[in-house]
């Protein structure tokens, strides 16, 4: 992919390389200079170096310059060096990085750092036209992106210590963009997970598009796949694990409000019954209210679970605590088979 990334690594190359044959050249100039001096010695003439320490600075700035160069080039990531393009800076919640889906983030873990674009070629087994790149570093985590048929695919794999992803398999959240700081937040807290996070919508959720994401990355199966909404979200989630749970295993709504009619649900190709978290803040009360009256109507046609117990000053804290609520009840509801 020639880029941004294969323009620099040419210009850092050849300012490198150009700096270096100054420095050389210069420093030839200087000792020619310098033995023309010391010549006129025998001559009995005044010796004037200042020439001499002039080229003699100028090629130290030069190889100083150019070395400087070529040990950016030798550390920079190997994508990089290849030319591969650099991904775009990554910005807090709020901005659309590149690292990121539409409405989402990308910013390098906590510090805002973009990491470099990857071309992650599939094997020979998988589907046609998914090729996924990596588009930068995220929360602990890198977002990759590919086009499955039509439908683009974007999901974040948690980047976990040596060949953790190679042992075990990765349970599946889908969500907005928007929840990888509080997955990456959890993950860095052993609080749940880990999982990946797919930023798609469940209309978009095809067997193809799943076939595409486990013959490139370790995940697990259906039953370790769920569904996670936060606010307005969270009917569109609760919705696709009570009447879809073949596809979903469990589904998490935060801070959502359920209005009637409340439907039947449907069961698994088992017979297990749908799995749900209905999880407000302690503030709440309203909200808690409707999620105990929609509990309440659902009655043993599912599993549902409804928690008003979280709760802090800060909002950002109270939607992480709630959100973390979520992942330790689908680490537990999800399989990793």
């Amino acid at each position: 992919m020639i880029g941004v990334g294969i323009i620099a690594a040419a210009a850092a190359t050849a300012t490198a390389g150009a700096a270096l044959g100054t420095g050389v050249w210069l420093a030839r100039g200087a000792l020619r200079t310098w033995r023309w001096e010391r010549a006129g010695l025998a001559y009995e003439e005044s010796a004037r170096y200042d020439g001499v320490a002039l080229r003699a600075g100028a090629a130290l700035l030069a190889v100083v310059a150019g070395t400087a160069g070529a040990a950016w080039i030798a550390r920079a990531p190997a994508q990089v060096r290849l030319g591969v393009a650099a991904s775009t800076s990554a910005r807090h919640p709020g901005g659309a990085g590149d690292g990121a889906p539409a409405g989402g983030t990308a910013a390098a873990g906590t510090t805002g750092t973009a990491g470099a674009t990857v071309t992650a070629a599939p094997s020979p087994a998988s589907t046609p036209g998914a090729r996924f790149v990596s588009t930068g570093a995220a929360y602990g985590g890198v977002w990759w992106r590919a086009t499955v048929g039509r439908t683009p695919v974007r999901i974040w794999i948690p980047d976990l210590p040596g060949d953790a992803l190679a042992r075990h398999r990765l349970r599946v959240v889908l969500g907005s963009a928007r929840l990888a700081p509080e997955f990456g937040e959890a993950l860095r807290e052993g609080e749940g997970g880990p999982f990946a996070l797919l930023a798609l919508d469940p209309a978009a959720d095809s067997p193809a598009v799943r076939a595409a994401l486990r013959d490139r990355f370790p995940l697990a199966g259906d039953r370790g796949w769920g569904i996670l909404g936060v606010d307005a979200d969270a009917p569109a989630a609760v919705h696709a694990a009570l009447f879809d749970p073949d596809r979903y295993a469990a589904g998490v709504g935060v801070s959502g409000r359920y209005a009637p009619p409340y439907p039947r649900p449907s069961r698994a190709r088992g017979g297990e019954r749908p799995h749900v978290l209905l999880t407000t803040a302690r503030h709440d009360r309203a909200g808690a209210a409707r999620a105990r009256e929609f509990a309440a109507a659902l009655g043993g046609a599912a599993d549902v679970v409804t928690a008003a117990n979280a709760d802090d000053p800060n909002p950002g804290r109270a939607r992480y605590r709630l959100i973390r609520q979520g992942l330790v009840y689908l680490t537990g509801t999800l399989t990793r088979h």
